[in-house]
């Protein structure tokens, strides 16, 4: 995070956070949340899953899913935003993360921005933005916004 803090970004999205176990919080490259944001002074963010298929025994997976006590716990951190989306073969919809976001905005207000879309596993449905998905991405861009999305995250060319 110090080396990209140096090329002079303005926000770092922390990919990894584990918000059962500080232990496994592989993105803080075993620091602290407090003192990232101390070493690089930029905008720190958490990125959550949006996921349909989490197992509830499989604690790894528990501790990055946007469930409204991780989202608290993200609050407590201190994040600056939180990005929700879906990995790879979870199976996450957009419908899914609509919802999520419609819980997460209700959780935090405007105590940090939402960024909010699908960028990734379009095995089950198209990412936003695909020109040969079947549903209308305007459509789906507007609910996000609706919803709480301060920010809409699409995927890269």
């Amino acid at each position: 995070m110090e080396v990209v803090a140096a090329m002079r970004t303005d926000m770092i999205l922390v990919n990894g956070v584990h918000l059962l176990n500080d232990k496994k919080n592989v993105g803080l490259c075993h620091s602290s949340f407090k003192r990232m944001k101390e070493l690089t002074r930029n905008l720190l963010g958490v990125y959550l899953e949006c996921s349909n298929n989490v197992d509830k025994n499989n604690k790894f997976m528990q501790g990055r899913i946007a469930t409204p006590e991780n989202v608290k716990k993200v609050l407590e951190l201190g994040a600056n935003f939180i990005v929700l989306g879906g990995n790879p073969g979870r199976g996450t919809t957009l419908d899914k993360v609509i919802e999520s976001t419609k819980r997460v905005k209700e959780i935090v207000g405007d105590k940090c921005l939402i960024m909010a879309g699908k960028w990734e596993d379009g095995v089950i449905e198209k990412v936003l933005g695909d020109p040969m998905a079947d549903y209308d991405a305007k459509e789906i861009i507007k609910q996000l916004v609706e919803v709480g999305a301060d920010i809409i995250t699409l995927p890269a060319p």
